[in-house]
């Protein structure tokens, strides 16, 4: 092995590790998974319900992380497979004979549904409706008798829908996700970290893991994300919206104040005690929904006259208690139509359809002219990976090639050596069921490991459960695998090469919009409050957290086409710029709150020049995302000030000290972004010192 492919698998076994590593709530799943698994491979071999393989999908699809979002995909997927099965009849019933117009006919609905995918809010059910036209297309060059390819239609229904309802049944009955008690699990984790960070400021420990600054945009998302699924699911919790969102966004202000704490003196002791006291009270408050207050608890009375963590985070909470200020209302969302504004003008959606078709008849003509009807899933496989952009396909197929090996060398070894001692249900079940729950387990992760686990079950499924029978057959799992191989190749060829869809520009642009949002941030004027302050840097760390998702999927895209080093130089920028943005985002915070501490004690002068240095500042970080999302350039640079807009001195007043300091930290910083293009390897320290 080479010395770059050992630092590349030492630098990536970290992250597998964490994809792997149990998180609240991932048991849960992968054992409402597996149960469900259980009872369908039990029906079916009992009934002789046939396409097992499939059941199994469905469920495993049809799984989720909550019950709100399983019987969200439950109702799309029985909407898309009955639409997708009366299609497949109105289709053999008047192209059975005549297999040219069935092809026409077939691409024409493919078409459709990829088309649809893109452009439409109903993108899952058109997605269903093309992997179940694409499954049926097999059946027509299988099968001689138009009877008996309706029946195999109308089976492949039942057994795609009776997998569904057990599942929802198993999800709603048997251990029961409710987002609500995942909502509260997720704050009692997030103010665990905020009560480990203030045992650390107290000398004291913690069992509870250290917060980190990349950690924050992925709490605020998980917190909105839960926060929506529990309106969705409980109309009179829905009813609290406004408080929800106050106490979401005194929750991100905590967290982001925990980051800053140092270890305090003997004099601080009290009031760190306190702090934890007052975040143990919010966590019992939220748990039990009751009312939150600071009745009973020591609060310093000199917290007004420090921007300190401690007395900021003080600040927050007597907010919080007081529920005087509430976030600044969000635009109302327009509800838009069925289809995507764009969707008449956008020709990335027609791409994307017509490459993916491309590919998907290519390989049709390749097998029905090789009579290797035994890999006709290729056509499968060239829609499973075709995704938006070549960092998803991408990713997709890496999936699904570990997968399928994993899942296919399992099912080979049980079949040599395995199946033929078999002679029961139950010894079927003692074999299936362990590989079934890594499956589960892998399949709860993220979206990074995920489908991985599903194509580990899939290719297991279909070999070692395609029939009713124990069989020794191998040419099964051969076939399977070639028709991946093939299918992932035609893809890859079809996408990278006719059309290819980058998301670094559309990255460049996302981060334009997120340095948008924080200049706005900058330039809002101290005294709208607590709580608004940190709600508009709430969403302002859940679009970092977008931007960052978003990365993970541009590093997956192939750079055979790109000359040598320009992938790695491409992503260490964006990285460079998110990194960047994080931490303008953490001056600002932490100015907005010096601001908001000491704003009544200025005068009118001091408070007019703050307020001017910090529209200079938000000025520059406008101009310079403007510059972003206009050009879609990673290297934009504007000329540096000849000065940064920073407020003069004035007296021997501490806190205008303070925050003209944090003032111009954050003006050089944003001076050091927008100039800093062509040396991206220069340190901020460096350049600090030389604005010094």
């Amino acid at each position: 092995m080479s010395e770059a492919a050992a630092s590349g698998w030492a630098a990536a076994m970290p992250s597998l590790v964490a994809e792997l590593r149990a998180y609240p709530g991932r048991w849960n799943v992968a054992l409402r998974c597996l149960l469900s698994c259980a009872i369908v491979i039990v029906v079916s071999q009992a009934l002789q319900v046939p396409f097992l393989a499939v059941s199994l999908f469905i469920v495993f699809f049809a799984t989720q992380a909550n019950l709100v979002l399983t019987r969200l995909v439950g109702l799309l997927m029985f909407l898309g497979i009955t639409l997708a099965v009366a299609a497949a009849i109105v289709l053999a019933k008047f192209t059975f004979g005549d297999p040219a117009w069935r092809i026409v006919a077939v691409a024409a609905l493919l078409f459709g549904c990829l088309f649809l995918m893109r452009a439409s809010r109903l993108g899952p059910v058109f997605y269903i409706v093309a992997v179940v036209i694409t499954a049926v297309q097999g059946y027509f060059d299988l099968i001689d008798s138009p009877e008996l390819v309706v029946r195999a239609i109308l089976w492949a229904w039942i057994a795609a829908i009776y997998p569904l309802t057990v599942c929802v049944l198993i999800n709603a009955l048997l251990l029961p996700a409710e987002p609500l008690q995942q909502l509260k699990a997720e704050v009692q984790r997030q103010l665990a970290q905020v009560d480990a960070a203030l045992a650390y400021a107290a000398g004291e420990r913690s069992d509870a893991p250290a917060l980190a600054a990349e950690e924050l945009s992925h709490g605020v998302l998980a917190v909105q994300k839960l926060l929506r699924f529990a309106w969705m699911r409980d109309k009179a919790f829905q009813g609290g919206q406004a408080r929800h969102l106050v106490l979401a966004a005194a929750l991100a202000s905590l967290r982001e104040q925990a980051l800053h704490l140092q270890p305090a003196g003997n004099a601080a002791a009290g009031s760190i005690a306190a702090l934890r006291a007052a975040v143990h009270r919010l966590d019992a408050c939220i748990r039990t929904e009751t009312p939150f207050d600071l009745h009973g608890l020591a609060i310093p009375d000199d917290d007004d006259a420090s921007h300190a963590p401690p007395a900021q985070m003080w600040r927050t909470l007597r907010a919080l208690s007081e529920r005087g200020e509430q976030p600044a209302d969000a635009a109302a969302a327009t509800k838009g139509g069925l289809l995507a504004a764009d969707a008449r003008s956008n020709r990335v959606y027609v791409q994307f359809a017509l490459k993916t078709l491309l590919a998907m008849m290519a390989c049709y003509v390749f097998y029905v002219g090789a009579d290797w009807t035994g890999i006709h899933t290729v056509m499968m496989t060239c829609l499973i990976v075709a995704q938006p952009s070549l960092g998803a396909s991408s990713r997709k197929i890496r999936l699904r090639v570990i997968g399928a090996l994993i899942g296919g060398g399992l099912a080979l070894f049980l079949t040599v050596f395995v199946i033929p001692q078999l002679d029961t249900l139950v010894g079927l079940l003692l074999i299936t069921l362990p590989v079934l729950a890594a499956s589960a387990y892998l399949s709860a992760g993220s979206e990074r490991v995920s489908y991985a686990g599903m194509q580990i079950m899939f290719t297991f499924s279909l070999a070692i459960l395609g029939d009713f029978s124990a069989s020794t057959d191998l040419t099964g799992i051969r076939d399977r695998l070639v028709g991946i191989g093939l299918g992932i190749t035609a893809s890859y060829l079809v996408h990278t090469l006719l059309w290819p869809e980058s998301e670094g520009k559309p990255l460049v642009q996302q981060i334009g919009a997120l340095l948008r949002s924080i200049a706005a941030l900058i330039g809002e004027r101290a005294g709208a409050g607590t709580l608004a302050a940190s709600a508009s840097s709430s969403r302002a760390w859940a679009a970092l957290g977008a931007c960052e998702e978003t990365l993970s999927r541009v590093a997956f895209e192939p750079d055979w086409q790109q000359a040598e080093g320009e992938r790695e130089g491409t992503t260490l920028r964006l990285q460079n710029l998110l990194a960047q943005a994080r931490e303008i985002l953490l001056d600002a915070g932490a100015l907005r709150r010096a601001l908001d501490a000491h704003v009544d004690r200025f005068d009118a002068s001091r408070r007019d020049a703050l307020a001017d240095a910090q529209a200079g500042v938000a000025a520059r970080l406008q101009r310079y995302a403007d510059e972003l999302i206009a050009s879609g350039d990673m290297f934009p640079a504007l000329p540096p000030d000849a000065a940064l807009p920073v407020p003069p001195a004035a007296g021997a007043d501490d806190a205008y000290a303070a925050a003209r300091r944090q003032l111009y930290r954050l003006a050089a910083r944003v001076q050091y972004l927008t100039t800093s293009s062509a040396r991206a390897d220069e340190s901020f320290s460096h350049r600090e010192a030389a604005y010094t």
